[in-house]
């Protein structure tokens, strides 16, 4: 006859835990991408500005009502047509 009650328990999350592990501990940490800059240029005004960054080119403006909008972008838009 064999005895199926087992002193250690395999379901006790206790007994299964690893040294130094924390309750809980999932294995995901939290942490900031890290984004290198290349760039970084200001509008006469101060008021906007613009960064090239390694997640792409990232506009800022103080104007809440200004939106950027990159579908407006095309060939003919050059640095000499701009000024003009």
């Amino acid at each position: 006859e064999f005895d199926l009650e087992d002193e250690d328990d395999d379901t006790d999350p206790a007994a299964a835990s690893l040294p130094g592990a924390t309750r809980g501990d999932d294995g995901k940490r939290k942490g900031r991408k890290e984004i290198r800059v290349s760039a970084v240029a200001f509008s006469a005004t101060g008021r906007e500005w613009a960064a090239a960054t390694s997640d792409g080119l990232l506009v800022y403006a103080l104007e809440e009502d200004l939106l950027f909008d990159p579908m407006d972008l095309d060939e003919s838009v050059t640095p000499a047509a701009v000024r003009r």
